[in-house]
């Protein structure tokens, strides 16, 4: 294949996916385009089937480009990888446990980056799929550099598509890799939102999978703290470097950091202790007395402060 013949390279990061993978790929070879496209697979090491999958696949057809690792890289160098090996004038991303639905994805994308050179990133609507139950996702129309700095992610990573030369000097100008950061789009995103406009398209095109094991969906307290405190940092380097002038931005950053402190206090306090202690007072004594009833209110009153506050917290 002629590198300059290939418009769109698809990044596909995949790791312990042998029960998604098939349904991922499957989704990007059902792509009907007037143009030629790779898809880039950087297979982490994993230890169940999804390598032989893979091998699989890229046997029959001879535009999936297979990265193998003989040992697990992680996440974000994985991705870093899988990316700097993409040839297109286009770059776009799917990970391997989920799947594009709609067929003309890519062409639609394509078409509107060809003619609007002002944008640098096209992402679209989406179905969220956690276990059996699945919800359509609409993401707002107004999504700037702005907003994704002070609010939340809203980015879907299976439905984007960028510029090659974008992400090249990305990986330049920023070192995402020296950074420490626990997430790889969303930077890649703010970096972006500063070098053209975000276009969404009004159409669903794919399915995002809920798994536990993602970094934004941790059960445990620490590590949701940990993974909002790393996106602090993320806000924070971005924040310095193209908008420190901006008063407005900085306050609302710092109330996002109190946020963060909050929760992780009312998380890490004796609030839900205390709940178990009044449940099973009640259980002896089959009556709740007039200040259990208090202290129950008072305590549901600080849970819904919390749930609140994780909710600002989240960016995905």
């Amino acid at each position: 294949m002629i590198k300059d013949s290939v418009k769109v390279s698809i990044c596909m990061i995949s790791y312990n996916h042998e029960y998604y993978i098939r349904e991922a790929i499957n989704g990007i070879l059902m792509q009907k385009c007037n143009f030629l496209f790779e898809l880039v697979i950087g297979e982490d090491c994993s230890p169940d089937n999804t390598r032989a999958i893979c091998e699989e696949f890229a046997r029959l057809n001879k535009n999936i480009n297979l990265l193998p690792s003989h040992k697990n890289l992680g996440v974000l160098p994985n991705f870093n990888r899988t990316l700097s090996a993409c040839r297109g004038k286009y770059i776009a991303l799917c990970e391997g446990d989920d799947y594009w639905t709609d067929p003309y994805k890519l062409q639609k994308q394509v078409d509107f980056m060809e003619t609007n050179p002002d944008y640098s990133l096209i992402c679209s609507n989406y179905y969220k799929k956690r276990d059996s139950k699945q919800i359509s996702v609409t993401i707002p129309s107004n999504i700037d550099y702005t907003n994704l700095l002070v609010g939340s992610n809203k980015i879907p990573t299976l439905s984007t598509l960028f510029r090659n030369n974008h992400y090249k000097s990305y990986n330049n100008d920023i070192n995402p890799l020296d950074k420490n950061w626990k997430a790889g789009d969303y930077p890649l995103w703010l970096y972006l939102s500063t070098k053209g406009r975000i276009k969404v398209l009004d159409d669903f095109t794919g399915v995002y999978r809920v798994l536990q094991s993602s970094a934004s969906h941790f059960q445990d307290i620490d590590k949701q703290y940990q993974f909002f405190e790393n996106m602090i940092s993320i806000r924070e380097f971005f924040h310095n470097k193209y908008s420190s002038d901006n008063v407005e931005i900085t306050q609302k950053l710092r109330i996002r950091k109190i946020n963060l402190e909050m929760y992780k206090w009312f998380n890490k306090s004796s609030v839900k202790q205390y709940y178990k202690v009044l449940q099973q007072k009640h259980q002896l004594e089959k009556k709740y007395h007039l200040t259990d009833i208090i202290k129950l209110l008072v305590l549901a009153t600080g849970l819904m402060f919390v749930y609140k506050l994780r909710k600002n917290l989240l960016i995905k």
